[in-house]
């Protein structure tokens, strides 16, 4: 059922007139300026992790200690009370790289993430940490690996993607930049994938298991990767075209090593309904990969055009690699070419529940600020309901995951800062309860 095509297209706004009552605001996030809070932490990004009694923790690209900081970890518990267990700290906030990607689990219940670092390289280009759960339930910073500065040309630079844990408790992940540069500068390099390695005495190593050419391989990962159960592992890179903007995913085996599995022409003149700005992939029940894009995705009905294209999500079939069209997300065009569409425009990453629906926001249209939305499979195909339409007061729908509560089925998600009249609100954490 995973793989047929969507036929039926369903318009659900009852749904999202029957949620209204459901959908809250656990916490809206302040700008500093405005706030006693002395850490204000704003801009939350990247997946929230839900634990089963409704405590969230997440991160932040804004705020943090004294107001020179930039970005946080944040803890907020069952009824609503934000604490910060870290500020990214380090240099003033024109030359600092904050938070960027998000925090991931293992199965002892300990976080990890990344930050990009310094700018100017001057201290390191970028840092891997976890937080070390403790048995009062707190957590301990730990710096896993700092990637060194621009001295060692071919070492990663700017982790920018969500990463990976492996049972073992290596971390997997990519650099934006690092590893081979034609010119040898950091500025035309290409990426990197890496993995850490715990050792008995306690650092890690990290080995690099594929540094981008700029070729047929791509260049310049951003988003997220992920393991299958046999230690494989996944992720996109993008062409340096950057008319074309096309992106592969990848496969890394420890076998077979670093190879292209499908690639997703962009607006390129094969690129048929191919979607382009891959913002996610994701491991389906079906053990076969999902890959969301913010465009793209329904050229046939609209002129050739990303910036009237909304986007979509498909299937690619583990081990065959076919690419499969899960859904796309129409629209049409007004009089000046914006794209009017009800059910939303431009997804972000996407999320699976225990029974394979998949659910993500939108960043625009709906009812103009994005929507929330949830895809059913079924034998006819994939089914959209729009679960809610984001409004002025209700901030406005991102790119981030959303995450399903195992506890009670309540969709949970960071969207970004409302429009007026709630100007100082940056950023919000949403719950919406089935």
């Amino acid at each position: 059922m995973f793989k047929k095509v969507l036929k039926l297209i369903v318009i659900a706004a009852l749904a999202a007139q029957a949620s209204a009552q459901s959908f809250s605001i656990r916490y809206r996030f302040i700008d500093f300026i405005n706030s006693s809070f002395v850490e204000s932490p704003s801009a939350p990004i990247g997946p929230i992790i839900v634990e089963m009694d409704g405590t969230i923790y997440g991160m932040t690209a804004g705020g943090g200690k004294f107001g020179t900081c930039q970005g946080t970890i944040y803890k907020l518990s069952p009824n609503n009370v934000l604490t910060v267990m870290h500020s990214f700290c380090g240099g003033n906030n024109s030359t600092y790289f904050g938070a960027e990607t998000g925090l991931v689990a293992d199965s002892q219940g300990n976080m990890y993430g990344a930050r990009p670092g310094p700018i100017s390289l001057s201290i390191y280009a970028g840092q891997v940490f976890e937080l070390v759960k403790q048995p009062s339930g707190s957590f301990i910073y730990k710096v896993l690996y700092n990637f060194p500065s621009s001295s060692n040309l071919l070492s990663g630079k700017y982790p920018l993607g969500s990463l990976a844990v492996g049972p073992d408790g290596s971390v997997y992940g990519t650099t934006w930049r690092g590893g081979n540069s034609p010119d040898r500068s950091t500025k035309n390099s290409f990426g990197t994938v890496w993995k850490l390695t715990p050792t008995p005495s306690g650092p890690y190593t990290i080995q690099y298991l594929h540094l981008f050419e700029g070729g047929a391989d791509g260049a310049n990962p951003e988003t997220n990767v992920v393991l299958d159960d046999s230690g494989n592992l996944y992720g996109i890179s993008s062409s340096l075209d950057s008319v074309n903007r096309a992106q592969n995913l990848w496969k890394w085996s420890s076998d077979s090593g670093f190879s292209v599995v499908a690639v997703f022409a962009g607006d390129g003149p094969d690129d048929g309904n191919d979607i382009l700005d891959i913002n996610s992939i994701r491991f389906g029940p079906d053990d076969n990969l999902y890959v969301s894009g913010s465009y793209g995705g329904n050229w046939n009905s609209l002129p050739q055009s990303s910036d009237s294209s909304c986007g979509g999500i498909y299937e690619v079939e583990n081990g065959s690699w076919t690419k499969n069209p899960v859904y796309f997300f129409p629209a049409t065009l007004d009089s000046s070419n914006v794209p009017n569409a009800p059910e939303g425009c431009h997804p972000g990453s996407i999320s699976f529940d225990a029974a394979g629906n998949i659910y993500g926001e939108t960043i625009q249209a709906g009812s103009g600020y994005g929507t929330l939305f949830k895809l059913t499979p079924g034998a006819s195909g994939w089914t959209e309901s729009t679960l809610w339409m984001f409004g002025g007061v209700w901030a406005q729908g991102t790119s981030n995951p959303v995450t399903i509560n195992p506890a009670n089925g309540a969709i949970l998600g960071a969207a970004n800062s409302p429009h007026p009249p709630i100007s100082t609100t940056k950023g919000v954490i949403f719950r919406l309860l089935p």
